[in-house]
């Protein structure tokens, strides 16, 4: 979508807020070793691993500033990226109103965890909020498929997951 990151989520009161709670969150589950999607500032990590030392892997294609405390792979997700199912918990904040095939790409993340043991946590914003509220960012360029509860709840469901607890 950009050719260089334009670190959304970087600034501000509200996403760092956001950052913190997300961490909180996920530490939850007490993961061992997780690969975040489109983690490219980092922040969302550095809270995470406040409150615990795990194993995090970023993957992001446009990477600017690395912490020495997470590992990184240069690229987009895909399938290909964990094969042997190393990761326990896969996260992305604000990233799925982004993929242009969400069916697919939540089946890539299915494949890529352990159906038994596996997590994956995501947030991203309200867009039957944003759509009734007559945002016009709710789809556009960047947000191109309407992502309402109801057909995120079939996309996971369809792919093998379980939903556990939601927070809105």
């Amino acid at each position: 979508m950009y050719k260089n990151g334009h670190y959304a989520g970087n600034v501000g009161k509200i996403w760092e807020e956001h950052h913190k709670e997300f961490a909180k969150f996920i530490s939850q589950i007490k993961p061992k070793n997780v690969l975040e999607i489109g983690g490219g500032h980092g922040k969302l990590s550095q809270f995470f691993l406040e409150l615990d030392n795990v194993n995090w892997t970023i993957i992001e294609p446009n990477i600017e500033n690395k912490f020495k405390n997470v590992n990184y792979i240069d690229g987009f997700f895909n399938k290909n990226i964990c094969n042997n199912k190393q990761y326990d918990t896969i996260v992305h904040s604000h990233v799925f109103e982004h993929i242009y095939n969400p069916c697919m790409f939540v089946s890539d993340i299915s494949n890529s965890l352990d159906n038994d043991n596996g997590y994956m946590i995501f947030s991203l914003p309200n867009m039957s909020k944003w759509l009734k509220n007559k945002y016009s960012n709710c789809l556009f360029f960047e947000h191109t498929i309407l992502l309402d509860e109801n057909v995120i709840d079939y996309i996971l469901r369809n792919n093998n997951f379980k939903i556990i607890k939601k927070i809105f």
